[in-house]
């Protein structure tokens, strides 16, 4: 499936730009465009994915907060029960933490399908890579101000 980001509109494959704003369609490997997670954050965008999770936005029902959405991907995983487990153990402890410089777990759970996932707040900004993309190498101040 296929969806607009601007209108939300989803669209089969062989779509390539959506009928009412004329915008390129993205993408939902995992079909969770749409959806609502935990009974309270409907997903609205696929960002990425990585060797074992998948990132989407969400927005929470109710106060519309804009939350980051990891999905565990077990699917190479002949331990799939255990490695959600240790996923879900490790959400429940970093839920516990506060600090400025860590993002802030609010939630986690399994999708009806049984995905683990975890709900995070979400964070503006840009990726290193992008930055690096833009501007090049970065110097020795700024690259010690970001590890600081």
């Amino acid at each position: 499936m296929k969806y607009c980001q601007k209108c939300q509109r989803t669209y089969p494959e062989s779509t390539r730009f959506c009928l009412e704003d004329g915008s390129g369609l993205s993408k939902d490997p995992h079909d969770l465009f749409g959806r609502t997670l935990l009974n309270k954050y409907k997903v609205d965008n696929y960002l990425a994915e990585g060797g074992s999770s998948a990132v989407y936005t969400a927005r929470q029902t109710g106060d519309n907060r804009r939350v980051a959405v990891k999905i565990l991907l077990a699917r190479t995983s002949r331990n799939a029960e255990e490695l959600l487990q240790g996923f879900l153990r490790e959400a429940s402890h970093a839920a516990q933490l506060k600090h400025p410089n860590i993002v802030e777990v609010i939630d986690a759970g399994r999708t009806p399908e049984g995905l683990g996932c975890l709900i995070m707040e979400w964070v503006e900004g840009k990726t290193l890579e992008s930055r690096l993309k833009e501007k090049g190498k970065l110097g020795p101040e700024t690259v010690f101000n970001l590890l600081r």
